[in-house]
């Protein structure tokens, strides 16, 4: 039973509850007893006085003593027992209700709770003074028999409602708790079913915004997540399986066409060791992207951190486009030289990936033109090219994978459709982002921008 949530929190519910009842019991006892025995105490000192002064007033009128019979006439209530003694603790004169009893004598001021016969009685002793002398002390008790009932019954009325008071805790704890607990049912329901491969499943949002309710929409955000990121990955594994079914099924035709006529055919031998090495490279090239974007997917810090000039980093991308980028100008302007931490060869990396883009999908004669800048606490690397640029349409699916814009003028360029997805990687992990601008037929420009207080984590 107590593995249940429900019940764990009835109970430890309960349980403070019971506790906070006993000690608020015994707070409201303690309390009550003090100011019951305080104020008994105090009245029974008042009668003192009170018998005090009477004494002392019938002594000034020349009364020969305590012993008078006119004192022993002195009011008396009934449940106050009083009695006289002289200096020396003698008994000299005693109410009418002791009855030949005698309460004890004490040649001293007092005042207590004391047993007598085994019952508490609120007992005060005072001297009695005449002329500054001490001539005898007077003894009154009052029995607590009433304040001891009462409290009898004050417990026995805290006992039973502090009983129901726990049994209505329990059940009414239980179910609140429960109703409280609903989301999480409705959760666990909801995980079970996905388990089962369901991933269209939510949890109904109901009630108020209370925290049951965040937690039950930030689990409907994260299953959002998770069902994109399935149908991604289902996307993924479907396009690397075609794209690597294209060099292999080349690869194959080739191996047959060679067993059957290459041995004796230079022309075919020649064509087909050709083809077989393109597809062999473009094959290499890809699984090699895939394995990239595993390890960043892995590690979003991409390996090491070391200071970067990208200054430095930028001529030398720049000098690289220079050597591949035949009959296309390349230009370098450096308006502000920066200097990052990060994985110098996964920047450089993401750099060639545009340069390479911006010299592949250029035009005759065309130009690519590599900045760097500086501003409002950002590095700016932007590379900009006079290429058949990309449409408005296609701009939001440039960076996943194996997306390849305008298909139909991109089809002779060879290509995987990974650079840009590789690139957006590396950029997010140093904490950066890629911006792009582009004109159809008119070229585009990538821009990435690195923070530069970014420090990454070791």
């Amino acid at each position: 039973m107590f593995r249940s949530i429900t019940w764990r929190l009835t109970f430890w519910y309960s349980l403070i509850l019971a506790v906070i009842i006993v000690t608020i019991g015994i707070v409201v006892f303690g309390s009550l007893y003090y100011i019951l025995q305080a104020t008994t105490l105090e009245q029974v000192e008042e009668k003192a006085a009170a018998i005090n002064e009477l004494i002392i007033n019938e002594r000034q009128k020349n009364y020969p003593g305590l012993t008078d019979e006119r004192i022993l006439g002195f009011p008396v209530i009934e449940d106050f027992f009083v009695q006289i003694t002289d200096k020396n603790g003698e008994i000299l004169n005693v109410s009418v209700n002791l009855h030949g009893r005698l309460l004890p004598t004490t040649l001293e001021k007092q005042k207590k709770i004391i047993l007598i016969n085994g019952h508490p009685f609120a007992y005060v002793s005072i001297p009695i003074k005449y002329k500054n002398d001490v001539i005898g002390y007077i003894q009154v008790a009052r029995s607590m028999k009433q304040v001891v009932t009462f409290l009898k019954s004050l417990i026995k009325v805290l006992v039973v409602s502090g009983i129901f008071g726990l049994c209505l805790a329990l059940f009414g704890g239980y179910f609140i708790t429960r109703a409280a607990l609903k989301p999480i049912d409705a959760i666990t329901t909801t995980a079970e079913q996905i388990s089962r491969g369901d991933l269209n499943k939510r949890i109904p949002l109901k009630g108020p915004k209370d925290e049951l309710y965040r937690l039950a929409e930030t689990f409907n955000r994260m299953l959002n997540r998770i069902e994109e990121n399935f149908k991604k990955q289902q996307t993924f594994v479907a396009d690397a399986s075609h794209e690597l079914r294209t060099p292999i099924t080349v690869i194959e035709g080739y191996a047959n066409l060679l067993a059957r006529w290459g041995k004796d055919n230079p022309k075919v031998l020649h064509e087909s060791i050709e083809a077989i090495s393109r597809e062999s490279r473009l094959m290499k090239r890809l699984i090699n992207q895939l394995l990239n974007l595993a390890r960043a997917d892995l590690d979003p810090e991409i390996g090491r951190q070391e200071e970067i000039k990208l200054e430095q980093l930028v001529e030398e991308v720049c000098q690289d486009a220079e050597a591949m980028a035949e009959g296309l100008k390349i230009e370098l302007n450096i308006y502000k030289g920066a200097v990052i931490k990060g994985n110098k060869e996964a920047i450089r990396q993401a750099l060639m990936v545009l340069v390479d883009n911006a010299v592949k999908y250029n035009v005759p004669g065309g130009k690519v033109e590599i900045s760097l800048d500086a501003r409002n606490g950002e590095a700016l690397i932007s590379v900009e090219d006079t290429g058949i640029g990309i449409s408005p349409e296609e701009l939001p699916y440039i960076f996943e994978r194996f997306y390849r814009a305008d298909k139909s003028r991109s089809k002779k360029i060879q290509g995987t459709g990974l650079g840009l997805a590789i690139a957006k990687n590396i950029v997010e992990s140093h904490a950066g982002h890629i911006d792009v601008k582009s004109i159809p037929g008119k070229g585009s420009c990538f821009t990435i921008h690195f923070p530069l207080d970014f420090v990454p984590a070791k």
